[in-house]
């Protein structure tokens, strides 16, 4: 499905990013992988495969991230997809007892750099095949969760920048979407009892990563050709928080 073309997925070495990078791969893609932690993941994934190149940044860091897309640049003149999964879900107090630093934090990284890697990369997009845009945001951006104001805002914000991407490059073949996951069973939820949500989920259990990069395979393919400033759900149907 992704035979030859170039795939850069921002937060590689997270858990929805990484079931990204390996299902793309499989499917034939050239991976250019961006992460900040987890270095091992990435070292191991890499060891004895072609075709992938991967940069360490601090996605907070305007500096870096010019930096890493001067070198993506200079070696891939043509990008077809653009994967956004970076994000940050840090525990926060009552909105009221919060303190801004925790909210420029979720902003940074949850909204901003997408925001300036889109900004960046498009250019190279317009003359590729079948660019395509996927930004990893939440239900947590419709639903708005208590002592998570901080992430919800974050991703709510990421979801309006979808739709307003969408109208601006649409014009310019390349579509922009939206994938929102619900409770879905990775180490940013380790300190929270999740499993108390299934009762509010019309399936019953909890997603996996490998089932929102799926969704994200589909919209990076020409499957979803006429898709575009969607915001696809993978939540199992979440009832209410």
């Amino acid at each position: 499905m992704l035979v030859n073309k170039n795939c850069i997925i921002v937060g590689a070495s997270g858990e929805i990013g990484f079931n990204c990078a390996k299902l793309f791969y499989e499917q034939g893609a050239n991976l250019i992988l961006i992460y900040n932690k987890n270095e091992k993941i990435i070292t191991q994934f890499k060891k004895e495969k072609k075709n992938i190149v991967s940069y360490k940044c601090d996605l907070s860091n305007e500096k870096e991230i010019k930096k890493i897309f001067k070198k993506i640049a200079g070696k891939f003149p043509e990008i077809n997809v653009l994967v956004n999964s970076a994000g940050v879900m840090e525990t926060q107090n009552f909105f009221l007892d919060e303190n801004l630093k925790n909210l420029k934090k979720h902003f940074d990284i949850n909204i901003l750099s997408a925001v300036l890697l889109t900004k960046l990369i498009s250019r190279n997009m317009i003359r590729s095949q079948n660019p395509s845009i996927i930004n990893i945001s939440s239900v947590a951006a419709n639903q708005g969760i208590a002592s998570l104001a901080n992430y919800s805002a974050s991703k709510g914000a990421l979801k309006s920048f979808t739709i307003s991407t969408a109208r601006e490059l649409g014009p310019f073949g390349v579509r922009v979407n939206c994938i929102s996951p619900g409770i879905i069973k990775t180490k940013i939820h380790k300190n929270n009892k999740i499993n108390k949500f299934k009762k509010n989920i019309s399936l019953e259990r909890l997603g996996s990563p490998k089932e929102v990069a799926n969704v994200a395979l589909f919209l990076a393919s020409e499957y979803s050709s006429y898709i575009n400033g969607q915001d696809l759900k993978v939540d199992g149907q979440i009832k209410i928080f």
